[in-house]
């Protein structure tokens, strides 16, 4: 396994799933976007070789909430969204 497809296949273990769309095909948004956020903030964090208290602590919001999101159990505002992107 490459390195590329290593990362992938563990950001899948680790990233909370999607839950499958109803039977009429919509998905659940709210639960969809959290877990879409959070899939992207631990592969970006990931990527910059830096752990949840060094983003929290650039992003300007406290550990326990970043692990929040990682959990895709909070939805983070815009402005913790753009500070985070801004790094």
């Amino acid at each position: 396994m490459n390195d590329s497809a290593g990362r992938e296949h563990q950001a899948s273990r680790i990233c909370p799933r999607c839950r499958d769309g109803c039977p009429n095909g919509n998905y659940p948004a709210i639960e969809y976007a959290r877990a879409v956020t959070a899939r992207d903030v631990i592969t970006a964090r990931r990527r910059l070789g830096i752990s949840q208290a060094e983003l929290a602590r650039r992003a300007g919001i406290r550990g326990e909430t970043l692990n929040r999101i990682e959990r895709a159990k909070l939805t983070p505002s815009v402005a913790v969204m753009q500070r985070s992107i801004e790094l």
